[in-house]
């Protein structure tokens, strides 16, 4: 098989700044007061990522809706602030708002936006000092391990005219790994397993501070009040809880029919370019500020080199201001969309309140995908290292056991939507717009990068691998359970069963003229009549008739013979 060897691209650098995906990660964008024209940071991180396991789904089963990948956002940046270097850094922020612009104390919004199921970190103030709690040394950080923090959340469904702000309700099980939300010691706020319902604004209260724009219901106007610079408030965190959306990514195209043709024409396989449908246009709202949009992605690296392979690029589906300089409402949604440039994903909860939003933004992710062909540099890695495990990226193989005649869906770990998989069988790499023509539609590769196999035969077992972005993501190791052929006992059981109706119809005909033959052999009718019978049956009568005069002279012989002995 070395000359089916292939070879995958390695292109680190391009992939890191394609890829989509993302790992029990959040974004942390922060911003000032959109009214202070200040521009808003961002801070990346980057994660280790974890080994993940393959998973497998049975098409015949009922769950077999098209989950809707993760998309990209950056990690929390609280967890880049701690340690005693955090202080020197939150002096240097200090300084460099004391221009007049801004005053020192002004509250800072911030975003944090999450997928459900995911961890939500914040901090009461610009320095997380977890690390410090319990070992805190100068005055700054004891003093700000001493302040009494409460922490509240404010709805965002008005009830009238107020928005109704609560404390935080904190779990106080006996084992802490149990609670759910709960607040370290240094004051941060902490909640595992976020859902919808966690959505909302957050920020915390130094109780030792008298604040007389905090009440417990506030208007739209107090709120403004209470974001001032002559608050004590720090933080306004505006958590967003990106909803599991129940549209999957859809495959269409941007580009014109001319180059379609020529692309199918080079193809030359059953999925035709042309029968793609367009990308949905843009719908503007001006009468609240918004427009939906899809915001097109870079496109991914080629699957393959030295062949002819396929790249992606995603199209998100984002709601945007139509106007920066215009106020959207209520003010949490103006604050989210200053604060996001780009604009914020369409499946947020943030329009859960909003029927005219919700009903623009009910359109799916786009995915486009084109044709590709880059040479094999330096830069690459043979599938069979990748295979063996020779290379730097040993990532765990998963057993599957499967039975002859299933349908299975197997998906790459973290695979993401707008770059394509490469996915390989043993030392034979399997590109997706061919592989359904080469297999004549049992083996394909759909838009989400899931491999399909159905139905599932002896020889598909094997060893396979996922690989995008120059790595291998996924190793598994199918085996195949062969059907076992039914005994000789249960074979004569089958075959009579269903020939029984045919026997039972037989044995029914067969009765029936059986029947119809023994009657005409018991009908004395139809029987011959012989001569002479006449004759016999007289000759019987007379003996008949001779024989009772005998009996009668006997008994007449035998009456007189007993007179005379008695006389």
């Amino acid at each position: 098989m070395a000359a089916d060897l292939m070879y995958v691209n390695v292109l680190v650098l391009a992939s890191c700044v394609v890829s989509r995906e993302i790992n029990g990660t959040f974004r942390f964008v922060m911003s000032w007061d959109s009214s202070l024209d200040v521009i808003s940071q961002e801070f990346w991180t980057d994660k280790d990522e974890d080994s993940s396991v393959f998973n497998v789904v049975n098409d015949n089963s009922t769950d077999t809706a098209l989950f809707r990948e993760k998309r990209d956002a950056e990690p929390n940046d609280n967890y880049a602030r701690h340690g005693a270097e955090c202080f020197k850094v939150q002096e240097q922020v200090a300084s460099t708002v004391r221009d007049g612009r801004v005053r020192l104390g002004q509250a800072v919004h911030t975003v944090v936006m999450v997928e459900e199921l995911e961890e939500i970190r914040m901090t009461c103030h610009y320095c997380d000092s977890d690390e410090l709690a319990g070992k805190a040394q100068t005055e700054d950080e004891k003093d700000v391990l001493r302040q009494q923090k409460i922490w509240y959340k404010l709805a965002r469904k008005k009830k009238g005219k107020y928005y109704k702000v609560r404390e935080v309700e904190l779990d106080m099980h006996d084992d802490p790994e149990e609670n759910r939300v709960f607040v370290t010691d240094s004051h941060t706020l902490v909640i595992r397993g976020s859902y919808v319902k966690d959505a909302g604004t957050y920020f915390c209260r130094d109780t030792t501070r008298k604040d007389e724009y905090f009440k417990p219901k506030m208007t739209e106007e107090d709120i403004h009040k209470f974001i001032k610079p002559e608050s004590s408030l720090q933080f306004l965190y505006h958590v967003d809880v990106l909803l599991a959306s129940d549209i999957s990514a859809v495959l269409v195209t941007t580009l014109d029919m001319a180059t379609l043709v020529e692309m199918d024409e080079k193809r030359n396989t059953s999925k035709k370019m042309t029968e793609l449908p367009k990308s949905s246009p843009p719908k503007r709202l001006p009468d609240i500020n918004i427009v939906v949009t899809t915001v097109w992605m870079s496109w991914s690296p080629c699957s393959v080199c030295g062949k002819i392979g396929t790249r992606r690029r995603m199209g998100e589906c984002t709601v945007r201001k139509l106007n920066e300089s215009v106020k959207a409402q209520p003010w949490y949604l103006d604050v989210t969309l200053s604060s996001y440039i780009g604009g914020v994903p369409c499946e947020s909860s943030l329009f859960e309140e909003h029927d005219k939003i919700l009903e623009a933004v009910s359109r799916p992710d786009e995915v486009e995908e084109e044709d590709c062909e880059v040479s094999c540099t330096n830069y690459t890695i043979k599938v069979a290292d990748l295979i063996s495990g020779r290379t730097q990226d040993r990532v765990r193989e998963e057993l599957f056991e499967e039975s002859e005649g299933d349908d299975i869906v197997f998906m790459c770990p973290k695979a993401p939507v707008d770059m394509p998989v490469a996915w390989i069988n043993e030392s034979r790499v399997l590109v997706g717009p061919w592989l359904k023509d080469e297999t004549g539609d049992r083996v394909s590769i759909d838009e989400h990068n899931s491999l399909h196999i159905k139905p599932l035969q002896p020889w598909d077992a094997g060893h396979y691998a996922c690989i995008y972005g120059g790595r291998i993501r996924g190793r598994l190791r199918l085996e195949v359970k062969m059907k076992r052929p039914p005994s000789r006992v249960l074979l004569y059981a089958y075959y009579l069963l269903l020939t029984y109706p045919a026997d039972l119809l037989v044995f029914l005909v067969l009765l029936c003229v059986r029947r119809k033959e023994r009657s005409k052999v018991l009908n004395f009718d139809l029987l011959p009549e012989f001569e002479g019978s006449e004759e016999s049956d007289e000759e019987n009568d007379e003996k008949s008739d001779e024989s009772e005069e005998d009996e009668k002279s006997d008994g007449s012989e035998e009456d007189e013979s007993l007179e005379s002995d008695e006389s």
